[in-house]
């Protein structure tokens, strides 16, 4: 069995959000499980550069078929209603 080590990125995400590794962690664009969390632009570790999208939604962003102006305002949006 491997064991997972959570990447530094994965870390800031959870942490910023409150959730802990086993909570349920929504996909920004429409609320299903995320399952990894993408860079919108580069490798910037920050907040406003991390979004949790399910697989599918993950390779259609690599895939250029959800633009990162596209999905920048959607984390947006998500940031503000998850303010703290």
């Amino acid at each position: 069995m491997a064991i997972y080590t959570m990447k530094k990125y994965e870390k800031i995400y959870l942490e910023y959000f409150g959730y802990g590794e086993q909570d349920f962690v929504p996909d920004e664009i429409n609320g299903t499980t995320a399952a990894d969390i993408h860079h919108l632009k580069g490798r910037g570790d920050n907040i406003e550069n991390l979004m949790a999208l399910s697989r599918d939604h993950h390779i259609e962003a690599h895939n250029h078929n959800l633009t990162v102006f596209d999905l920048k305002a959607i984390h947006l949006e998500f940031m503000k209603q998850h303010e703290k």
